[in-house]
């Protein structure tokens, strides 16, 4: 725990801009995975799901990314 001490706190609106973004694509990701599931052969439908839900991952850490940066206050000097 003695790790985290140093990290600075996010302000609450940012958090909830996340969510924003992390709430309709992993939605958006597991949907389609179901989808694939039901549609294509087992072995189409798993190569296909882990492959968008590796790109919904991605794409989530992007955009979080670009909200979250340069939102963090400045680190002092010490």
């Amino acid at each position: 725990m003695w790790l985290l001490n140093d990290v600075p706190e996010r302000e609450s609106k940012f958090a909830y801009r996340a969510l924003l973004v992390i709430v309709p694509v992993a939605a958006a990701s597991i949907g389609f995975f179901v989808w694939c599931l039901v549609a294509l052969p087992v072995w189409a439908a798993l190569t296909a799901g882990i492959a968008v839900i590796a790109l919904g991952f991605i794409a989530v850490l992007a955009v979080v990314n670009r909200i979250m940066l340069g939102k963090m206050p400045a680190t002092k000097d010490r």
